[in-house]
């Protein structure tokens, strides 16, 4: 057993890792090195600053990657239940809405603070500020370089991804050891659209059905609520779709895409028509920028309107021509905004690809290199929004801390 660790990285799954190592073994010494001045940074950003810390709704379909039925069998072997049982055992009580679970003080920095206190109680030590710039073995000992010198019996590599946040040392310091990984890039981000039409909708919210469609075929399609803002729109069901941009753009594919968004996705187009043409004749004294009012948000409604080339807004609705109304139809089911990227790192939730799974036993070992581990995002698995990539955190970490005290 490993006397000594260090772990790379002081984000969700490393704290988690250290938590877990120094639990099953108090004996060993267990270090965390974070880059940053502090740790935690990134998970007090999750879940709009709630933290959705994991999901009860499991299955392989939520996580993407090379290695899916390795990386859902982790999960499995540490199940939403356990999380939440123990992060209650270090004093974050939880609530549950559709499955998505909360720190009950809807805050964050409880989930962080209850990490920093127990792995302070525990006696882990924890140096911020400290870059890792390279790491070799010399017999079976780790020599890791870079603020300073430090030499341990087993290393964690839990520093993410430069696309997700984190650093992009960890993928370099794992391929130094023969590892591969697949192209990384930044996923689950808002998506920058064209706004000739949207600019009018700008913090405006919207129940969509969402089809996102790669050189005019659709690839992928997402409900949920869309928001339009200053860039594009975003939202979880846009979010969830911008993997594909991402990564298209990542291996410098050349490819177009676009949205073709519902508004109304319970309804068919001939019902629509027809509600449309019994609102001209009953809300005809309406102008013609409030006819949509009252059944699309008014400014998105409004969007849709422009986009049909109705920009006489201060005119009777009365006026609207059969021609108009079809074409309305048309736009309120399926509005389309030509995608001209996505935003960059800085404002992902998480990233694709990484080092690949595969490469690693089911306690994340190397297969390349005894007593290196890894896990969280430095991995090439990808969770959908929804807790899902915390889960990951927490199994993975969980995974390494067992390896380790192997």
């Amino acid at each position: 057993m490993a006397k000594k660790v260090c772990i790379l990285g002081g984000g969700a799954s490393g704290l988690y890792c250290a938590m877990h190592m120094k639990l099953m073994h108090p004996a060993m010494e267990v270090t965390v090195l974070e880059r940053g001045a502090r740790v935690g940074k990134k998970l007090l950003a999750t879940g709009n600053g709630k933290c959705n810390f994991t999901n009860l709704n499991q299955s392989k379909t939520c996580y993407s990657g090379e290695s899916t039925d390795m990386a859902f069998a982790l999960v499995q072997a540490h199940p939403p239940k356990d999380i939440i049982h123990i992060f209650a055992e270090i004093g974050v009580e939880s609530i549950e809405k559709n499955g998505l679970v909360y720190p009950r003080s809807q805050q964050a920095a409880s989930v962080l603070d209850a990490l920093r206190f127990k792995l302070e109680a525990l006696g882990v030590h924890i140096r911020t500020d400290f870059e890792v710039k390279a790491t070799k073995k010399q017999g079976d000992v780790f020599v890791l370089s870079g603020t300073a010198q430090e030499k341990c019996d087993a290393v964690v590599i839990a520093s993410g991804t430069a696309a997700s946040g984190g650093s992009a040392i960890g993928v370099k310091l794992l391929r130094s050891f023969g590892h591969t990984a697949a192209t990384v890039y930044p996923a689950l981000t808002p998506v920058m659209c064209d706004t000739s039409y949207t600019k009018l909708a700008k913090g405006m919210r919207a129940q969509c059905s969402v089809q996102l469609c790669k050189n005019g075929a659709p690839i992928a399609s997402e409900s949920g609520e869309v928001l339009f803002t200053e860039y594009g729109i975003s939202g979880i069901c846009i979010m969830q779709l911008s993997r594909h941009i991402s990564k298209a753009k990542a291996e410098n594919e050349k490819a177009s895409f676009h949205f073709e968004i519902d508004f109304a996705p319970e309804t068919n187009e001939a019902d629509l028509l027809t509600f449309y043409t019994n609102r001209r004749q009953t809300l005809g004294y309406l102008q013609t920028s409030e006819f949509l009012g009252g059944y699309l948000n008014k400014k998105i409604g409004q969007a849709a309107l422009k986009s049909c080339g109705i920009t006489d807004f201060n005119a009777p609705a009365s006026n609207l021509t059969d021609a108009q109304l079809t074409t309305l139809v048309k736009a309120t089911k399926c509005f389309k905004l030509e995608i001209s990227g996505v935003l960059d790192a800085s404002h992902a939730q998480a990233c694709g690809g990484g080092i690949r799974l595969g490469e690693f036993t089911e306690h994340l070992e190397s297969t390349k290199t005894k007593n290196l581990f890894a896990c969280g995002e430095v991995l090439d698995v990808l969770g959908d929004c929804g807790g899902y990539n915390l889960t990951w955190a927490w199994a993975s970490a969980y995974a390494v801390a067992r390896g380790v005290n192997k």
